[in-house]
């Protein structure tokens, strides 16, 4: 299955935390974003200290560096998908990508 499962997994000082089991690279994410501010923060554990990217989505066509262990592909409908979330200002449980 080509799939990106986003879950709900924290709230801490305004930044919603997501757990995304990434089935298109077969690693585990977590991904924060920041309710008031356009930010995500990408992590390879549940250590929330130290992001291993930042992504400002306050520019969507400024290029993204890429983020160790995970696919260009798989980061750019992460991005698309948190992007879309915080526009709307609700932050679901559960999300799924699904690729066709």
């Amino acid at each position: 299955m080509s799939s990106i499962l986003f879950k709900k997994y924290a709230i801490i000082d305004k930044v919603v935390f997501y757990k995304l089991d990434n089935y298109i690279d077969q690693k585990l994410f977590f991904v924060g974003i920041d309710m008031t501010n356009p930010n995500l923060y990408f992590y390879d554990n549940v250590d929330f200290d130290n992001p291993i990217a930042t992504i400002d989505l306050s520019d969507i066509d400024k290029p993204v560096d890429s983020i160790p262990g995970l696919s260009g592909y798989a980061r750019a409908h992460i991005i698309i998908k948190l992007y879309k979330v915080f526009k709307e200002k609700k932050f679901p449980d559960y999300m799924v990508y699904q690729r066709t």
